[in-house]
């Protein structure tokens, strides 16, 4: 496929998983899905009254973890290029506002959500102070100029930070953790979703030819982040990969 082809094909598959979309997620990761965004954001090293921007944010979810660190100060913008996923994370963040009333520093009024493509983010540059993309990297078209544009974004001294599938590291968990993946994915996409198994046959396929974890820190580098690493969730097999801007990348 073409760039404009595979983004395509990638819009109209999340537009058609977005009703059950945190239900999978929450069904396929037995719930630590919860604990994978709270250390994403940690890794970020998100402040209270820090901006922090949100690349194909999906749902909303990561977005919601990211708000609970930058607290009522700050501002958290969720960036997709699907209406049906921004649709989505407008009901849960509208959702979460209603379950914060009694507690104003849990409000989501500092929550917003720009529909864009993250080749090219409608954002100035050095812009935030961390930035966030979480289960995207792997459906998009060109990963080197999404890092790019991340990088621009977000402030010297920021972090951008990726949270996606990896690759096991465990003795042994690969021969299994695989096999079983490809199995179950489809399967609780049909039971869940009905019809919708195709695409989640897609999820399993795009997460087991994503880049391992160490590859995309080794991105992260050749794309000017310094201090890239990896941390590994799951034994490997949920990465998180991060990078910090340099000073000497002030305006680009």
């Amino acid at each position: 496929m073409s760039g404009g082809e595979q983004s395509r094909a990638v819009r109209e598959m999340f537009g058609a998983i977005a009703e059950k979309y945190d239900v999978m997620n929450s069904i396929m990761s037995l719930g630590l899905d919860r604990h994978w965004r709270r250390q994403a954001v940690q890794t970020a090293r998100i402040r209270p009254g820090d901006r922090v921007a949100d690349i194909c944010c999906g749902t909303g979810q990561l977005t919601l973890a990211a708000r609970a660190a930058a607290g009522r100060s700050g501002e958290v913008v969720g960036l997709d290029f699907s209406a049906d996923m921004l649709r989505v994370a407008a009901a849960n963040i509208e959702a979460a506002g209603r379950r914060a009333q009694r507690d104003p520093e849990a409000g989501t009024d500092n929550i917003r959500f720009v529909r864009g493509d993250a080749r090219e983010l409608p954002f100035a540059t050095a812009d935030f102070d961390a930035v966030l993309v979480g289960w995207g990297l792997r459906n998009v078209p060109d990963r080197e100029r999404v890092v790019r544009e991340m990088r621009r974004i977000v402030k010297p001294g920021g972090r951008v930070v990726s949270l996606d599938m990896g690759q096991p590291r465990l003795p042994g968990l690969s021969a299994v953790y695989w096999p079983l993946f490809s199995l179950a994915v489809p399967f609780l996409g049909q039971w869940c979703a009905g019809k919708k198994a195709r695409e989640y046959r897609y999820l399993y396929e795009s997460a087991r030819e994503f880049l391992p974890q160490w590859e995309l820190a080794d991105l992260f580098r050749r794309c000017g982040l310094v201090g890239t690493g990896a941390l590994d969730l799951v034994g490997g097999a949920v990465a998180v990969v991060y990078g910090e801007k340099s000073p000497r990348y002030p305006g680009d």
